[in-house]
């Protein structure tokens, strides 16, 4: 799930070797986003939640790792997914996250 793409975007992250961190990033992109997220696709529904009809846990989560792997492979991973996108949104829309997406202090990650 979520975290297993953590747990690899994490070997990436910590590689040293920048030729190498290219090399693993291009073969994560190619080979685990893609599926990763047709399998999610499926997972969310129509109205964008992982669970019942209201945002939960799981759709926090999700857009947290979603927003450090957009930021590690510079492209956005929701990209043609409808249903993934619709729970980012309803997840920046919560108005608690929203401010704090707005009022946050600026990270590298």
């Amino acid at each position: 799930g979520v975290e297993d793409l953590g747990t690899k975007m994490n070997e990436i992250f910590k590689e040293k070797d920048e030729k190498k961190k290219e090399e693993k990033k291009k073969e994560f992109a190619e080979k685990t986003i893609k599926p990763a997220m047709e399998h999610f696709e499926k997972l969310a529904t129509s109205e964008g939640y992982f669970v019942g009809n209201s945002l939960t846990w799981a759709d926090v989560a999700f857009y947290s790792k979603m927003l450090f792997l957009g930021g590690e492979i510079r492209d956005d991973p929701l990209k043609g997914y409808v249903n993934l996108t619709k729970v980012r949104d309803n997840v920046t829309s919560n108005p608690g996250i929203a401010q704090w997406i707005k009022e946050r202090p600026e990270t590298p990650w």
